[in-house]
């Protein structure tokens, strides 16, 4: 379960529609997650030479971004395969919020469910966060669930989330769960539907 507000660094990655072969590659997803490896796979291939060699330019590997907090992306972030393992990459390398424009539909879905927040900002705002953060690694950056609002350097933005995502990431409750809640009328629509349609049901009068 999420704290209603999430405080810290930011780290600044460019590129639109990055997917999550790109996140993680395939190569590395058969691995248990146990063995903490996730987080070091993160854009392997981009922060990475074939030798194993750091790429130092790559945002990922800069010292002054060590310990951030939020990811600040662009359009469809994590688009592609359906992997939970791209969560796992972001979320083991200590990310617990990733800010973008826009975000592939099964990446955002696994990523509430997995306790990532994914935030939705105009490409303008995005682009004034990144700003902010070459600026000064250091800047503080504010995210507030009950308002749906970033801060960052004195300035209040809004961010859009799906209402779900949010009661997912500050219920403690996952999908299972948050069905049975509706147990009842669940019930009282199969009695109905058996009523009004039993020609079409396989129940037994």
């Amino acid at each position: 379960m999420k704290s209603l507000m999430i405080v810290g660094k930011g780290v600044p990655l460019d590129g639109q529609n990055i997917d999550t072969d790109q996140i993680i590659p395939g190569r590395f997803v058969y691995a248990p997650r146990e063995t903490g490896e996730f987080g070091h796979h993160l854009f392997h291939d981009q922060r990475y030479l074939d030798n194993g060699e750091t790429i130092s330019t790559h945002p990922l590997n800069d010292a002054r971004h060590a310990g951030a907090s939020f990811l600040i992306a662009e359009e469809n972030f994590g688009a592609g395969s359906a992997r939970p393992q791209a969560v796992w990459a972001i979320q083991d390398y200590g990310i617990e919020v990733v800010l973008a424009v826009s975000f592939g539909g099964v990446f955002r879905s696994n990523s509430s469910r997995l306790d990532l927040v994914p935030a939705i900002m105009k490409r303008e705002e995005i682009l004034f966060v990144k700003a902010k953060v070459r600026e000064d690694p250091e800047v503080e950056i504010r995210l507030d669930l009950r308002n749906l609002t970033v801060s960052v350097d004195q300035e209040n933005l809004g961010i859009e989330m799906n209402k779900l995502d949010v009661f997912r990431l500050t219920s403690s409750l996952d999908d299972l769960a948050l069905t049975k809640r509706y147990g009842r009328e669940i019930q009282e629509f199969e009695r109905d539907y058996v009523e009004r349609f039993s020609w079409a049901s396989l129940r037994k009068s």
